[in-house]
């Protein structure tokens, strides 16, 4: 087995184990021609919110640079919608926490009053409002 085989085969079990604890994560990754590049994981957390927690969230949210977010829920799905966009789902990882499969996190805390996300310019039109990397915090 030739050194970059062996390092694909490595790179590609650490993944898997990887997801298995996880349930969103994005993992920097070397190709084959020495590049890097970003790899999404996703699994399943196994936290389901009770309804009447969401409750708590769902609400619309503006932040400092100018974004209202609004939460939803149908059925047992949970959203984040900017305004006229398209709406984003939320996959929930523990209480209060959401994370969507662009690696956008979402904490909701005192009882939904507040919401932090890292990672919006990961949400639709947010590229070019948001700083990569920044924590944004909102109060209804």
């Amino acid at each position: 087995m030739n050194k970059s085989t062996f390092a694909a085969a490595i790179a590609t079990f650490a993944a898997v184990s990887f997801a298995a604890l996880a349930p969103a994560h994005a993992a920097q990754v070397m190709r084959d021609d020495g590049a890097t590049g970003t790899v999404n994981i996703s699994a399943a957390s196994g936290y389901k919110p009770t309804e009447a927690e969401f409750n708590d969230y769902v609400s619309a949210y503006r932040f400092d640079n100018g974004a209202v977010l609004k939460f939803s829920q149908t059925l047992s799905r949970y959203y984040v919608e900017l305004k006229n966009e398209r709406l984003v789902r939320l996959h929930p990882v523990a209480k209060g926490v959401f994370v969507t499969d662009a690696g956008t996190r979402v904490e909701f805390r005192n009882d939904g009053e507040q919401v932090a996300i890292v990672n919006m310019e990961r949400l639709p039109k947010m590229a070019k409002h948001a700083v990569e990397g920044r924590i944004y915090v909102a109060a209804r």
